[in-house]
């Protein structure tokens, strides 16, 4: 899934600032589109726009599985660690796997579909924090794992 917000802030940080048509082409946004993810960026502090020129307002750090996985140390050895743009959900990416590969940390910029605790919608907008799932598999019966998110939570 693509992330025009994140499209924006790759194109400032590669470029430098911009003049808004060369940024809308560059991203390949219509007008509507791009203003609409300007305001919302600007509103985080991440661009500013000055007449005609967007600019980047602050670094942004983008999430990179290297770096997430030299974090993890020795334990990185045990999982696969991917970084998308964007994605409905990381857990409903992580499910619909038709072959699951062994343990595997999905890490997202921006989720804008996620599923939080009793059906409740979790969305993480650009820059406003983490969204990840893992995926692991167990020879335990789901009966017999129900406590696990508790103590997930709890760790």
């Amino acid at each position: 899934m693509r992330s025009p917000a994140i499209d924006l802030l790759r194109t400032l940080t590669a470029s430098g600032p911009q003049p808004r048509g060369a940024l809308a082409a560059a991203c390949a946004l219509r007008t509507a589109d791009l203003e609409r993810c300007l305001a919302r960026l600007a509103g985080n502090g991440f661009v500013v726009v000055d007449g005609d020129t967007v600019r980047l307002g602050r670094p942004f750090d983008f999430l990179d599985a290297r770096r997430v996985a030299a974090a993890l140390g020795m334990r990185a050895a045990q999982l696969e660690v991917e970084v998308v743009d964007a994605c409905a959900s990381t857990s409903s990416a992580l499910m619909g796997e038709v072959r699951p590969r062994g343990v595997r940390l999905l890490l997202t910029e921006e989720q804008v579909a996620g599923r939080g605790r009793r059906g409740r919608r979790w969305l993480s907008c650009v820059g406003a924090g983490l969204a990840l799932s893992l995926r692991r598999g167990f020879s335990r019966s789901a009966r017999e794992l129900a406590a696990l998110p508790l103590a997930a939570g709890v760790a």
